[in-house]
């Protein structure tokens, strides 16, 4: 089986998803790849992986809606978080609306060529400010008391 998943999958249901498989189905041969929900989307598509673990957070397109059309199954709705150092004014309220990221610096995670800069908030209306890119989340984190973002 060939499984594609979105990085979130990748630090928690994965590993669980392909332990379990390997207690109930040994023989079994999984061979994965991360991606991001618009290349897995094609790749499901082109037939080059059988499975893909996606987010369908905003602005990506509904993979039910082109053709082939694909099945879908919702594994797990949740909200979409904002980290930001404590000491800044988004930090302050209980939510934050899509208006308030406008105008604001980001540090993101590289790309595939085409597609969104990670952890830049999805459905923002306008281009990002990219101060910095960090290729591992934690690297990312530790920039922000630092760095002016």
């Amino acid at each position: 089986m060939r499984l594609g998943w979105v990085p979130s999958a990748g630090a928690g249901l994965v590993p669980r998803a392909l332990a379990a498989l390997q207690r109930t189905d040994p023989g079994v041969r999984v061979v994965s790849r991360e991606g991001g929900t618009p290349a897995l989307v094609r790749a499901l598509r082109a037939g080059s992986i059988d499975l893909a673990l996606l987010s369908s957070a905003p602005p990506f397109r509904a993979p039910g809606a082109e053709s082939p059309p694909l099945a879908v199954q919702t594994l797990a709705e949740r909200a979409l978080c904002l980290a930001v150092p404590a000491m800044r004014p988004l930090a302050r309220g209980e939510f934050v609306g899509v208006a308030d990221l406008r105008g604001q610096r980001w540090i993101a995670g590289p790309s595939a060529a085409g597609e969104q800069l990670m952890w830049v908030w999805p459905g923002l209306d306008e281009r990002p400010d990219v101060a910095h890119t960090a290729r591992d989340w934690m690297a990312s984190c530790s920039w922000w008391p630092r760095a002016a973002v």
